[in-house]
């Protein structure tokens, strides 16, 4: 080692004392090539090299998680950066499905947001996180004079045990009077009190709610706090101040109506939300499936909690089905008959694995035979939502155009808004371009400009489809477009990239078609009777069990409020005391309003592309940068599916067929997927896209493969995850603007202006 008592760089630079450069000096890893072990250094040099550049180095760290931008995007506050994302090493569990290094890191939130992504945490190599037990060295309990120490190294003498058990069981007893109290006796005593007061003392009806409670809690020291038990069943803390007190005055009427009703009921408070918007009417052929979608048709049997993490925990709750019938001594049902299971891609996944297994592996599975006598059917209604937040998220640029221009550049529109803003943008924008579409397609003919093919297929193909697809398709019992509909919105998951959906669309094509061929009876059903192979029923009961709880209810009061809204959902004259009727007829006349002016939003849009054709600058294939959205940055995933072929479309070309020898003819027909071809090219390939459908079959042999894979995999590679709580709010619901609050917002009249622009479109179109 140098003795030198002077700074290797021995320069006029050179400050302050002399300090070693030892094995346990971390030099930062972008100056390991020229500060070496052995070196001395000034003051100035090592807080130059050794100090500033580790500071500088850790301060310019950023997060490695590919959907990091995406999760930045969709937390709370979008457009501000966090001044500390408390960057770790990506966790060994997670390195193989985010294919990163093993040195790289992430942040706190994608390493939240990953085990709560369906992208991830649903692939085979997926390892959920083991929740951290706290340390239980302090975990100590006082019962009445006795104190218990609930630690590993504390062992309990018999008589100590007993006294432990007498203790528990005293306060078991005590909980139980408290208990007694039922919700069927508070709304007894409600009623005597209003009786007592407005029909022998004669006072005057109160209508201010806190005022309301303060005297129920002054007569019965029993009603303490019931008031603020049912409000709280309003979920307020997801509701704005003037619907909450709105909430309290309708509760109040609710308990006053209690005299009319009788003591002999039980009090549900169940604020029905009736649609805020009926946009045009659906075919009248749903008119005549009602009955099937009727409430009354279902009856609550029990209502279990039970977690539904893996395939062991499908099969146990498959094994408490099981378990009903043979306690209605119907054990031969099963044996009989068949159920169709309506279930999301868990679901599907998880139980067809369950019968695979059981198939193959029979008695030794350790799977009951009766599992065989269940069928998962794919959730219409899911696929219908996740196709909308879907492509929702993926046009997300194109879609807050439209909502700023409708309601101002001051309304916030998150990545991921409420699905009810969802269906309000969504369906506007459909209907804005169904009053215009002839006019922009006749003046841009066929043309194959990407941003044009971009919008034609998002306006035109897309977006209907994913509106119509349980709207109407399954709904009023089509059949057939049904049908048609699931295998186009498979191909509009695989082209979006939306991993495990599109594989469930697949499993139900695949049923459908063994089902058609081997001529089972099954199919008949299906075809006659499509509306009653739905969710709706769990998914609306669900819905208001959800509104009438909250997070902290116990699992006892979760399901006694279940039985409840069993018991009274049918209760017209109750539930006709609270319902919130809506004027429909003005938010048509609004809506109508705001599809002329989506128009008018769409017409600007389509004339400023029209001057930018051929503009649009290609990424090597990669990201495209649109000239008509102020640049804007897009992935290939916005571009239609021909430029997820192995054959892109050449916009310099007439014909994109391989063997194009036609040189004399400049007719063409561009297809929805971007292609073009001559009509005789095309005749020639039997009217199909070659690129587009070998794309198809690839893609469906790989999911084919996937699927495969996972239901042979043995239970035995199960892992039981943990639910992890996660205390920062990242997967709560985003703060919407308030649809009502939009709709009453907006007054303008632009009839005249819409009838201006729609001329001057006219007008280019005879000119032409």
């Amino acid at each position: 080692m140098s003795t030198e008592s002077t700074c290797n760089f021995n320069s006029t630079d050179c400050k302050g004392i002399i300090r070693p450069i030892t094995n346990n000096t971390k030099i930062p890893i972008t100056q390991k090539e020229f500060i070496l072990v052995g070196m001395k250094l000034c003051q100035t040099h090592y807080n130059k090299f050794i100090v500033n550049e580790t500071h500088s180095l850790k301060y310019n760290e950023i997060c490695s998680h590919l959907k990091h931008d995406e999760y930045q995007s969709q937390s709370k506050n979008p457009d501000k950066k966090s001044k500390n994302f408390n960057l770790r090493k990506v966790p060994k569990r997670l390195i193989s499905i985010l294919n990163l290094d093993e040195t790289a890191k992430i942040c706190s939130l994608c390493r939240k947001k990953t085990d709560s992504d369906p992208d991830y945490n649903m692939l085979e190599e997926y390892n959920a996180p083991i929740s951290r037990k706290k340390n239980d060295s302090d975990n100590i309990l006082k019962v009445g004079n006795h104190t218990y120490s609930f630690r590993k190294d504390v062992l309990y003498t018999g008589e100590e045990l007993k006294q432990f058990e007498s203790d528990y069981q005293e306060i078991i007893t005590q909980l139980t009077i408290i208990d007694e109290i039922s919700l069927s006796g508070k709304i007894k005593k409600m009623s005597n009190i209003l009786y007592k007061n407005q029909r022998i003392l004669g006072q005057k009806t109160i209508y201010d709610p806190d005022e309301f409670k303060n005297m129920l809690e002054i007569e019965d020291a029993d009603l303490i706090g019931f008031f603020d038990e049912l409000y709280q069943g309003t979920n307020p803390n997801t509701k704005s101040d003037k619907t909450n007190n709105n909430n309290k005055k309708k509760l109040k009427k609710v308990i006053i109506n209690i005299l009319k009703f009788g003591n002999n009921i039980y009090l549900m408070i169940h604020m029905k939300i009736n649609g805020i918007f009926t946009i045009h009417d659906y075919d009248e052929r749903i008119q005549n499936q009602q009955e099937l979608r009727s409430m009354k048709n279902s009856k609550l049997v029990d209502f279990i909690l039970h977690s539904l993490h893996n395939t062991k925990d499908y099969i146990e709750s498959a094994n408490i089905l099981f378990a009903t019938f043979e306690k209605i001594e119907q054990e031969d049902y099963l044996n009989n008959f068949v159920i169709s299971t309506i279930c999301d891609w868990p679901g599907q996944i998880n139980l067809r694995r369950a019968i695979t297994l059981r198939l193959n592996e029979k008695d030794n599975s350790g799977i009951p035979s009766q599992i065989l006598s269940l069928i998962p059917m794919i959730k219409p209604f899911h696929v219908s939502l996740n196709s909308r937040e879907t492509l929702f998220q993926i046009y997300h640029f194109f879609f807050k155009m439209i909502y700023h221009n409708l309601f101002g550049e001051n309304k916030i529109l998150v990545q991921k808004p409420k699905p009810r803003l969802i269906d309000l943008i969504l369906n506007l924008t459909f209907y804005g371009w169904k009053n215009i579409c002839n006019l922009i397609i006749n003046r841009f003919k066929n043309i194959k400009d990407i941003e044009y093919l971009i919008l034609i297929d998002l306006l035109d193909n897309s977006l209907p489809l994913i509106l119509e697809i349980y709207a109407k398709l399954f709904r009023c019992g089509f059949y057939k477009g049904y049908l048609e509909g699931i295998v186009r919105i498979w191909v509009l998951f695989q082209r979006l990239q939306r991993h495990n959906y599109n594989k469930a669309s697949l499993i139900f094509l695949s049923d459908v078609f063994y089902w058609t061929i081997n001529k089972h009876p099954i199919i008949d059903i299906l075809k006659n009777n499509l509306p009653i192979f739905n969710d709706y029923f769990v998914e609306n009961f669900h819905s208001s069990l959800r509104y009438q709880t909250a997070e902290s209810n116990t699992e006892k009061q979760i399901i006694q409020k279940a039985k409840i809204i069993d018991i009274e959902r049918n209760d017209e004259e109750f539930k006709s005391a609270f319902i919130n009727t809506r004027n429909t007829k003005i938010s048509k006349v609004k809506l109508i309003s705001l599809e002329k002016k989506v128009s008018l939003i769409l017409l600007s849009l389509f004339d400023e592309i029209y001057h930018n054709i051929g503009k649009t600058k290609n990424n090597n294939n990669e990201t495209f940068e649109l000239p008509s959205f102020n640049n804007k940055i897009v992935d290939i995933r916005v571009l239609p599916l021909a430029w997820s072929t192995s054959n892109l479309p050449d916009e310099e070309k007439i014909c994109d067929a391989e063997n194009c020898n036609i040189t004399n003819s400049s007719s063409n027909i561009v297809l929805i997927c971007g292609h073009s071809y001559h009509k005789e090219c095309l005749s020639f390939l039997n009217e199909k896209c070659e690129y587009y459908f070998n794309y198809l079959s690839k893609n469906i042999k790989t999911n084919i493969i996937s699927l495969n894979k996972r239901s042979f995999k043995s239970l035995n590679d199960d892992k039981i995850a943990e639910i992890t709580k996660n205390n920062n709010d990242l997967d709560d619901d985003y703060e919407d603007e308030n649809v009502e609050t939009l709709l009453e917002e907006t007054e303008e009249n632009i009839d005249n202006q819409y009838e201006i622009q729609y001329n001057i479109w006219l007008n280019y179109n005879n000119n032409m």
